[in-house]
């Protein structure tokens, strides 16, 4: 396109140029009559223009007096036909340097699409994954293919070294043989190049020659003759540097330099990404073997302490009836308060028991049509004898049945936590009410306080095993934590849930929610 392009404007300055020679010849021979044809030939930077018979030609039509060329017209047109030749050449040299500058500007266009093409390809190739090892191999491969010229004119190679201290290793390597020079170490000091990276935060170039001691031999042995390398990096943390270099041929350009720094760049991000999962999965890893820990000492604790609580708790029994015996005074007024801490043990033996179950998917629940409002009754009952002076228990329930499906114990489980909180968490006393509605999810039950609430942040912890939430408020409160993860844990196994209402200082509302119990010909 460019060449056709400078041969018409060529073409077009040649005619020009004719014009003015032909005016030239009518004035040196005075006469338009062709007597003879002579032609000139003019050329520039290789080309030919056109000839000086051209004009000739062109004026053989004009019906004048012909005369015949002499010598003095034949040197007077070699003469304008040589001098046209410098201006022509000028144009020739321009136009050529132009179609040279646009031929140049689109080579330049197709590198740079190569090089953003190649970095897009690395940097989904350093994101598909989050193992630091297959990270760093990925990179060093990427390194070797961008330094590389194509055709595979020139061989490269590339490593990672990691920064452990003062100290750099060599961990991954792209080279035939393979990884060769793997694990070699050297003091960072040595490394004048990889310093100079690490205070310029620009990638460098540095010879064997800057290098001392074992690092020099190193490199020699490896047939190096330059080394680019790059700070992999992510904030502040320095993880290494990469670095490239051609077996043989001319070192690395400063494009090259500028693609291997940006590579590092991607690959220290990479390295922390990989680095933060690694973390995460070994501390998931910890919490696991934790919480194996804890199941297996609830069901140690719980088994092995039931057998002398039951048998405690009998004894202290049959000295309340005096089956052993007349009590005195001061033995009879001490009974309840050993009665009350022992039942204190077996309902949290209990729990313990039940989330072993739940753990071990032991747990059976008996099911039965029953009436909600009948339940919240008597674990209100039961409750009441435990209630301070300074709280107010109140039950509202609707005037119509409300019929659930579900285990009469493991919802009284439910509710006597539900109620045993609202009391523990509300130590200046007020009103804890329990009320038996109909949600649209279903039957419900909500227990509400006007006690010491839970801040936002640590809902999220709250029905969690052991996942109690201490606070300065709060911390002389008994509790283990169990509670509320064992009856959001029992409505689930029903098909219900536990929502909670809360906030800090207003006390907190939590809501059971179980299904209808069909009819009873579907029970059946």
């Amino acid at each position: 396109m460019g060449g056709g392009r400078s041969e018409l404007v060529l073409t077009l300055v040649c005619l020009v140029a004719l014009v003015v020679i032909l005016a030239a010849e009518v004035l040196w021979t005075r006469q338009a009559t062709i007597g003879a044809l002579s032609v000139f030939p003019i050329s520039a930077a290789g080309w030919l223009l056109g000839r000086r018979g051209l004009s000739a030609v062109l004026l053989g039509g004009v019906a004048l007096r012909g005369v015949a060329f002499g010598l003095g017209m034949v040197g007077g047109l070699t003469a304008l036909s040589q001098a046209a030749v410098l201006p022509l050449a000028g144009i020739a040299c321009y136009l050529a340097a132009s179609s040279r500058s646009a031929t140049s500007a689109a080579a330049e266009g197709d590198r740079r699409v190569r090089e953003l093409a190649f970095l897009l390809r690395a940097a989904e190739r350093l994101a598909s994954s989050l193992d630091a090892q297959v990270v760093l191999s990925l990179a060093v491969k990427l390194a070797a293919e961008g330094v590389s010229r194509p055709g595979g004119g020139r061989p490269a190679r590339a490593a990672y070294h990691r920064l452990k201290g003062q100290v750099l290793r060599v961990e991954a390597v792209e080279d035939e043989p393979e990884q060769a020079g793997a694990g070699f170490e050297y003091p960072l000091a040595r490394d004048q190049g990889a310093l100079g990276a690490l205070r310029s935060g620009r990638a460098s170039i540095v010879r064997p020659d800057h290098m001392t001691g074992a690092l020099a031999e190193h490199v020699l042995a490896q047939q190096l003759q330059v080394l680019a390398l790059a700070t992999v990096r992510s904030g502040d943390e320095v993880h290494g540097f990469l670095m490239a270099s051609a077996r043989d041929g001319p070192g690395l350009d400063r494009r090259e330099l500028s693609l291997l720094e940006v590579l590092a760049r991607m690959t220290g991000l990479a390295l922390s990404n990989a680095q933060h999962m690694q973390i995460q999965r070994q501390h998931a890893e910890r919490m696991e073997g934790l919480e194996k820990v804890k199941s297996h000492i609830l069901n140690l604790v719980s088994h092995e302490l039931r057998s002398p609580l039951t048998v405690a708790v009998g004894y202290v029994s049959m000295l309340e009836e005096e089956a052993l015996g007349p009590l005195t005074h001061e033995a009879r007024s001490v009974l309840p308060i050993v009665m009350s801490k022992l039942n204190a043990m077996e309902t949290l033996v209990g729990q313990m028991l039940e989330v072993s179950r739940l753990e071990e998917s032991a747990l059976v629940l008996k099911r039965e049509r029953l009436d909600l409002r009948e339940v919240c009754r008597e674990t209100v009952d039961t409750m009441r004898p435990l209630v301070g002076r300074e709280h107010r228990l109140k039950l509202a329930e609707p005037a119509q049945a409300v019929m659930v499906f579900a285990d009469r114990d493991r919802v009284g489980t439910i509710l006597t936590n539900l109620l045993s909180n609202a009391i523990r968490y509300s130590p200046e006393g007020g009103e804890v009410r329990c009320e038996v509605g109909q949600e649209e999810r279903g039957p419900s039950v909500a227990v509400s306080d006007d006690g010491l609430g839970i801040a936002d942040e640590d809902l999220p912890r709250l029905f969690t095993r052991f996942g109690r939430i201490l606070t300065p408020e709060n911390r002389g409160i008994s509790g283990t934590g169990l509670g509320l993860y064992l009856s959001r844990e029992l409505a689930r196994q029903h098909g219900g849930d536990i929502s909670v209402k809360s906030k800090a200082g207003s006390g907190s509302t939590f809501t059971l929610t179980l299904p209808a119990a069909p009819g009873r010909r579907e029970a059946k």
